[in-house]
Order: C-alpha cells, then sequence, then structure tokens
C-alpha cells in the first residue's frame, strides 16, 4: 500500500512482473501453514534453481534481478506454457511453434507493471491486472495537464493524478478520482524515471532474446519479445 508522502524527490520506477508458485509447475513444494509468503516464494524458486530475486510484494521480481537464465527460462515458462493452456494435449508456447505466421494474438505483455519509489518510499505498486505495456499509462501521467484528476492506470485498484501548481499529485489507490493524497513529483522527474524504466525493459529484452529465439526460431522471437515486454 502506498504510503502519503508530499513534495517527493529521488524517483524511481521499477519495471516488475509476476511470477506466482502455483504456474511453476508440478513438484513444487506447497506453503506451509506459519510461512511467510515471501519465504515460501524465495523457497518455491530456490527448488527450480533460480536464486537471487528479491521479493517485491507478492510475487513480484525486478527486471534488472532477472539475470540468470534459469531465471529468464522461468520467465518464459510460466508466461506460455503454463499461464494459458488451450487443452488437446498443447501448451501455448507449442501453439507458437506450429503457427506459420504471425504470434501478436496469441503473446501478451508479461503481467507485472512499474513500482514508484520515492524518497525510499513506494508511491505506487501494480495491482491485479497490470502488465509491461502499462508504460504508456506513466507517460500519459508525466504529460498531464489537467487540474482535474485523471486515471492512472496501474491495475485495480488504479490511482489518479491531476496537475497543481507545476506538481503532479496522485491519488489513491481506490478506483476512484477522490482518493487520498499519496505524494507530489515533478514531472520533469517523473520524466527521467520513465526513460530509465524503458531503459530496463530494454535490457531485459535483450537478455531474453536469445533465449526465446532459441525455443521458437529467428522468425517469431523478436515479435514474441515485443509483445512481452509491451511494446
Amino acid at each position: 500500500m502506498p504510503r502519503r508522502r508530499v513534495d517527493c524527490s529521488m524517483l524511481r520506477l521499477t519495471p516488475v512482473i509476476e511470477l506466482q508458485p502455483c504456474l511453476f509447475g508440478p513438484g513444487v513444494p506447497g506453503r506451509r501453514a506459519d510461512e511467510p509468503f515471501d519465504s515460501y516464494w524465495l523457497r518455491a524458486l530456490a527448488h527450480l534453481g533460480v536464486e537471487g530475486l528479491r521479493p517485491r510484494g507478492g510475487c513480484h521480481a525486478a527486471l534488472d534481478d532477472l539475470i540468470e537464465p534459469i531465471a529468464l527460462e522461468l520467465v518464459l515458462d510460466v508466461h506460455l506454457d503454463r499461464l494459458w493452456n488451450p487443452g488437446v494435449g498443447s501448451t501455448h508456447g507449442e501453439l507458437l511453434k506450429a503457427l506459420p505466421g504471425g504470434v501478436a494474438d496469441l503473446v501478451d505483455a508479461l503481467s507485472g507493471g512499474f513500482e514508484l519509489i520515492a524518497d525510499g518510499g513506494v508511491l505506487s505498486f501494480p495491482g491485479c491486472c497490470a502488465d509491461l505495456a502499462d508504460i504508456t499509462s506513466w507517460e500519459s501521467a508525466a504529460a498531464c495537464t489537467s487540474a482535474a484528476p485523471e486515471m492512472l492506470w496501474i491495475g485495480h485498484p488504479w490511482q489518479a493524478v491531476r496537475l497543481n501548481e507545476g506538481m503532479l499529485e496522485l491519488y489513491g489507490p481506490n478506483e476512484t478520482l477522490a482518493g487520498p493524497l499519496v505524494g507530489r513529483v515533478a514531472p520533469s522527474s517523473l520524466g527521467r524515471a520513465i526513460r530509465d524504466a524503458r531503459d530496463s525493459v530494454s535490457r531485459f529484452a535483450e537478455r531474453l532474446s536469445p533465449i526465446v529465439q532459441s525455443r521458437f526460431g529467428a522468425a517469431k522471437g523478436p515479435a514474441i519479445v515485443r509483445c512481452m515486454i509491451g511494446r
């Protein structure tokens, strides 16, 4: 839950993706009754040989922490092969291999979004239904000129943003245009944070591309990666 912080500086917009243990496949241990979720998440990842990730709320991991090939393979497995199964014995990934043409209708952006951190506190964190394509919502927020609050889509519950005396005011999240003020940020600072976030997503795409191409081929690989990062 974002905390109220007024006149914030030192902004950072961190791209994160969702890695749910229930999608890790068979053999992953269950959660113990008294086990904190972060501990369980790390234990489930370690069971698959993935280490070095830091939990960032729920099942989220920062893109900049997804470095090792085994972690990138897991991202691909969860997103393509286990998140959506059309039945008849085929996985999403197998369908992509068989398709002769485009992939855009089958591949969604990775679930997750963008965590806005200011002065060490969280002003915004992605909710349900958010994904990496939502960076366009942040770009719209940075360009906001409305004195009346407008929706800032970060998933459910969404937030609101308005421009007041040259500063962007962030409200919510509570799915209304009249939520509590959580912070004020300079448009230029948010713009820089967005550019840095885009660079982070691009670096992640570069790391992911060889793995995708090795699985789906050079012809389909670039389009699949573009869809996964929301471009």
